[in-house]
């Protein structure tokens, strides 16, 4: 069975890459385009 996660925005990028290491599919907001309006700079 596979596992995939669609992570927030406020999930270190280490904990991301360690799951993608041991064979999780992630996908972080940040690739999604999809991160909150309030952090973009204008």
């Amino acid at each position: 069975m596979a596992i995939a996660l669609y992570m927030d925005e406020n999930v270190p990028r280490q904990i991301l890459l360690g799951l993608r290491l041991r064979g999780v599919n992630v996908l972080s907001v940040q690739e999604d385009q999809r991160f909150s309006k309030a952090k973009v700079k204008m």
